[in-house]
């Protein structure tokens, strides 16, 4: 397949739908809805990803083996994976739902207005640099960096979660409820910041 260029006012692949070539694909959804429900968007080359509105990725997968950006509105990745072989920029003005999902990458640059990430995976193979709202990494929820990791965040729920990185950590937050076997983790340096409520019973820092 040649390069696939698509402008939709919304695009709906339910179940087992595909978007893909064997080069570089551009979808531009016009504001439109993102129905990726079960389906499959995947490029080799370049993935263009413009003026996206809610994007519905449950158990669907966006993946390339270039770095991309996913710029929405509001993004469902639940049991859904969002991958790169590079770099990876995910900007979700509203709430991110990674529950049971997965956003991988070499090198992953996250912002979320708020982030339910309730036994998902957020990870990078280099650096992460991660800036949401209100963050719940609760039950088995894990942010994972193998290079430095970076995360502001208004609140951080990590009960039950892990927040980890094997370079230098520095975590900047709100509020941080770590109790019931949370771990913070770092293997080099760990930088915490709490303005307000720090909650670490039972938790591991």
């Amino acid at each position: 397949a040649m390069a696939l260029t698509a402008v939709v006012t919304g695009l709906n692949q339910t179940n087992d739908g595909r978007v893909y070539s064997n080069t570089d694909v551009s979808l531009d959804l016009s504001n439109g809805l993102l129905t990726n429900q079960g389906g499959l968007i995947n490029a080799p080359g370049q993935l263009v990803l413009k003026n996206l509105n809610v994007v519905n990725n449950q158990s669907g997968k966006i993946s390339s083996a270039n770095g991309f950006t996913l710029a929405a509105t509001a993004l469902d990745n639940t049991d859904g994976s969002i991958l790169s072989d590079k770099a990876l920029f995910v900007r979700v003005n509203q709430l991110l739902t990674n529950l049971r999902g997965l956003v991988s990458a070499t090198g992953l640059d996250l912002t979320a207005g708020s982030l339910n990430n309730r036994n998902g995976e957020i990870s990078s193979l280099g650096n992460l640099t991660a800036n949401i709202g209100q963050f719940d990494n609760r039950e088995k929820g894990r942010l994972l960096a193998n290079g430095a990791l970076l995360l502001t965040a208004d609140g951080l729920n990590n009960l039950n979660g892990v927040v980890s990185g094997q370079q230098g950590v520095q975590l900047n937050l709100g509020q941080l409820n770590n109790t019931g076997a949370g771990s913070l983790y770092a293997k080099s340096s760990l930088g915490l910041n709490v303005s307000g409520t720090l909650n670490n019973d039972q938790g591991v820092v």
